[in-house]
Parts: structure tokens; C-alpha cells; sequence
């Protein structure tokens, strides 16, 4: 991570995170989600972007955090490549911009949970946690939440975009 980098800082559970603007495609105001029966508790629900359904998973539960209900200003963090499915659900997004004069210092692996926080911007009197995207979620999960996109798509096929 180097200083030129740009991140995507948010607020939840009381603390500030980052995500690396690379790792992500866009951001969303939380829309109307539908929950399928028998998910998983950090899956939120599901919506359709341009045809496509992606996961609303909830972060604060996926961290271990203090649980923070989604509300009017929370964001959707739509994840890209191999994880464009899959969008994090934040209580705000603050800013997106480089790391700043202070830089990020890297963690090590065995320094967070499942080596989740990979870094932290020092935004002087702040530190913000950097998230490593590919550790949030690993394959199994990501392949239980593609199971309820499947179920899901078989519901829309039938029933239409009315539901």
C-alpha cells in the first residue's frame, strides 16, 4: 500500500475503516433488500442491480462488532472481481481519498482476526483500520452466499420483477 493509493473510509461500530478503492466497484445508498428464508445472519438480504443480485452482507456482524442497524445514511459498499456479488454494509461512508502525509503501516497477518485488518492510515490524530478484502470473506462463505443468489433467481424467474 503506498501513499498514492486512494481508500474509501467509513464509520462503524464507533470505529473508522478503510477499504482500498481498487477492491471495490461502487457505492450504493441502502436500498429496499430482500431477506431469503434461512440466511445467514451477517447476510442482510439481497437487491438487483441492473439485473444482477448482490448480497448486502452486514460487516459490523462479519468484524465481531458492537451490531449497528442499517439506517438512512448507511452505504453499500459494492465490492469488484471475484467478489462483485457481494456488497459490505456500513454505517457511512466519510471520505475517499489518498492515505495522506501519514501513509499506512502494514499489520502482520497474525495481528488481527483472520488477518482482516491489513493496515492503518494515520490521519493524525485518527487511526483508521485498512481491511483486506480478501480475507473478509473466505470460499466457503462466498459459496453459501452464491446459493442463496441461485434460490433467489429461481424465485425472480417465476415470479417476475414484482415478487
Amino acid at each position: 500500500m503506498t501513499n498514492g493509493a486512494e481508500y474509501v473510509c467509513f464509520e462503524l461500530g464507533g470505529s473508522l475503516f478503510a477499504l482500498p478503492r481498487t477492491s471495490l466497484d461502487e457505492i450504493h445508498p441502502l436500498p429496499l433488500l430482500f431477506r431469503p428464508p434461512g440466511s445467514p445472519a451477517a447476510l442482510e438480504g439481497v437487491y438487483d442491480v441492473g439485473g444482477e443480485l448482490v448480497s448486502a452482507v452486514r460487516l459490523d456482524r462479519l468484524l465481531g462488532l458492537e451490531e449497528c442497524d442499517p439506517g438512512l445514511y448507511s452505504h453499500l459498499i459494492r465490492l469488484n472481481e471475484e467478489h462483485s456479488s457481494i456488497a459490505l454494509i456500513v454505517e457511512k461512508v466519510v471520505s475517499v481519498g489518498p492515505a495522506g502525509p501519514g501513509g499506512v503501516r502494514p499489520l502482520d497477518v497474525d495481528e488481527t482476526f483472520r488477518g482482516c485488518v491489513s493496515g492503518e492510515l494515520d490521519r493524525g490524530d485518527t487511526l483508521v483500520h485498512v481491511l483486506a478484502v480478501d480475507r473478509l470473506i473466505n470460499a466457503s462463505e462466498a459459496q453459501r452466499l452464491s446459493a442463496f443468489h441461485d434460490m433467489e433467481g429461481v424465485r425472480s424467474a417465476i415470479f417476475g420483477d414484482g415478487q
